[in-house]
């Protein structure tokens, strides 16, 4: 169309020509941060042995080049994905929740799944405690498992919160930090810990591999059920074309063995579809454990 049939078109519909749309390009590289609690007892080094597995994960089966790192907390990290720091933020379900709900601009991609959907953590005492009520174990010492997932430092948290209004490390005796769920389940077994907090997938391995000794063992109480972890992305800052790549490219990644291998590392099974109730289960947890105050106060304020 030459200049005066354009012109001629404008005075026709009183409208100028919308402008066209501008898509921000691919970016070389896709920064990913992972929020610091992810790496609950996990030395800097070991972190840093972490993320070239996941970038070569990321390059297999996406063709993306990425850059995940640690980040902070959750609410450093969803400041970041509201200014354009950071591209994708992978979060523990619960604290999307929280930082969801003061930002509902971010969005969940995909989630981060260990063979089921939803968390729960399992307070186990041996089979022949008397002990029904987690009031009863105040000045007992607890096996809580090196690296132990955040919705068991929650579950405890906020049980010695609600029974004694203290920290675990003031309610208890002692909190012991075993090597594994394994051990952590032999000792209260073997009389060196009172109970023990470990998840689900713990417990149903030591079922198999210890069928005698998990019969000697009660789960005495156990938590809400968690949604799992989850990537998150802030609309408009990845092109839905890049975001789509990504997101098939990762979900794919579970059906060869590479990918099932280099996901093993995180102790993940795969990455799956936002399940249609996801965020409805975010509001439920949210409703039994909500924010923390302390993250809240240094939270980025709403523009």
């Amino acid at each position: 169309m030459n200049v005066s049939m354009l012109l001629s078109a404008m005075l026709l519909t009183g409208n100028p020509p919308a402008p066209p749309v501008l898509l921000s390009p691919e970016p070389e590289v896709v920064r990913i941060a992972m929020v610091q609690t992810l790496f609950a007892d996990v030395p800097t080094p070991i972190v840093n042995l972490l993320t070239p597995p996941f970038k070569s994960l990321m390059k297999d089966f996406t063709g993306l080049n990425g850059q995940p790192g640690a980040g902070g907390d959750a609410y450093e990290i969803a400041n970041d994905l509201m200014d354009g720091k950071v591209h994708l933020g992978v979060f523990h379900g619960v604290e999307y929740a929280w930082v969801s709900h003061k930002y509902p601009e971010l969005k969940p991609l995909m989630i981060a799944v260990s063979k089921y959907h939803s968390l729960k953590a399992h307070l186990v005492v041996r089979g022949d405690c008397p002990c029904s009520e987690f009031a009863e174990l105040k000045g007992k010492d607890l096996a809580v498992p090196f690296r132990a997932r955040e919705h068991l430092r929650l579950f405890v948290e906020k049980s010695c919160q609600v029974s004694g209004q203290c920290a675990p490390k003031s309610y208890f005796n002692a909190v012991t930090k075993p090597a594994n769920a394994e051990i952590a389940l032999d000792d209260v077994l073997g009389g060196k810990s009172f109970a023990a907090v470990v998840d689900t997938l713990a417990l149903e391995n030591y079922a198999e591999v210890k069928p005698g000794c998990f019969k000697r063992l009660k789960t005495m109480k156990e938590s809400d059920a968690f949604p799992t972890a989850v990537i998150v992305y802030r609309e408009g800052t990845l092109r839905p074309a890049t975001l789509s790549k990504f997101r098939q490219g990762m979900i794919s990644a579970n059906k060869s063995d590479r990918g099932r291998d280099l996901m093993s590392l995180w102790k993940l099974t795969g990455f799956e579809a936002v399940p249609a109730d996801y965020e409805q289960r975010c509001a439920e947890i949210m409703r039994v454990y909500p924010a923390p105050i302390r993250a809240t106060a240094v939270s980025r304020p709403r523009e």
